[in-house]
């Protein structure tokens, strides 16, 4: 099985070695990988100094890992939805992963990637404080522009239709229209049916709920939790908070088979291992 683990329950087992025996012996003897993606890493980063983060990540390299690169999902969704509406076809399957942690790695401001074989322990001894490397600095941006939004008029706002959602994602990806079909058509045809554009849809369908109660209090992980959600098609199991997991819930237009692999927390999600 494919594990996707929110990263506050993969902080938390890292912290605790019974609990991590345990993850590892489990990994192990029953095949299953564990999803990876950057996010993961700068969270686990963040917990510094003050916590064992190079020990945590070397513990992290102890378990059975797949990498997923989260900028791949959109485009990777976006251009299969194209060719199939194109091709008269139906929508085909996608996967965003990479084999190596570098792949996973944004470039510096110079555009360069860390070498091939670096490890998240190594990466993080070499870059994370690398001046030139930048690496917090966009996403923090990032975070304060979402926060700002979050923040500003409390109370529910209008929902923000899909066909809009798709094609501002199309021209963010530079996604482009094929002979036999523009975009607004695509994105018509992929609302018809949830297994088209999974993760692009999930978290489309989230962010309606959230705007809906947009008077909440705006918290840390928000961000985090938007990351996570669009890998939740991709995975066997995913743990995810408790207002993550009741916003799936009311989501919309999502199936039960979707809503059946997210566990509240890392126990829950061990049981069914």
């Amino acid at each position: 099985m494919l594990i996707y683990l929110d990263w506050r329950d993969l902080s938390d087992v890292l912290e605790e070695d019974s609990r991590f025996n345990l993850l590892q012996d489990k990994m192990h003897a029953g095949g299953h990988q564990l999803l990876i993606c950057f996010a993961h890493i700068i969270e686990l980063c963040r917990r510094g100094p003050n916590r064992p983060v190079c020990r945590m990540l070397l513990d992290l390299e102890k378990l059975p890992l797949r990498w997923a690169e989260e900028d791949l999902v959109f485009p990777l969704e976006l251009n299969e939805a194209v060719n199939a509406f194109c091709d008269g076809r139906e929508y085909g399957t996608v996967l965003p992963f990479v084999k190596l942690f570098a792949e996973i790695c944004p470039p510096n401001e110079l555009g360069r990637r860390p070498r091939a074989n670096i490890t998240p322990a190594e990466w993080y001894w070499e870059c994370w404080n690398d001046p030139s490397a930048k690496i917090g600095e966009e996403r923090e941006k990032v975070e304060a522009r979402w926060t700002a939004w979050r923040s500003e008029s409390p109370g529910p706002v209008p929902p923000v239709p899909f066909v809009q959602t798709f094609e501002r994602l199309a021209a963010c990806h530079s996604v482009v229209s094929r002979p036999g079909g523009n975009i607004p058509e695509v994105a018509k045809w992929v609302q018809q049916s949830p297994s088209r554009c999974p993760g692009l849809r999930t978290s489309h369908e989230v962010l309606q709920v959230r705007l809906r109660k947009r008077q909440r209090r705006v918290e840390g992980g928000d961000m985090q939790d938007s990351v996570h959600v669009r890998f939740a098609p991709y995975v066997d199991l995913i743990t995810l908070d408790g207002e993550t997991r009741d916003d799936l819930r009311q989501a919309r237009a999502l199936t039960s088979a979707l809503l059946d692999r997210v566990c509240k927390n890392l126990d829950e999600a061990m049981k069914r291992l």
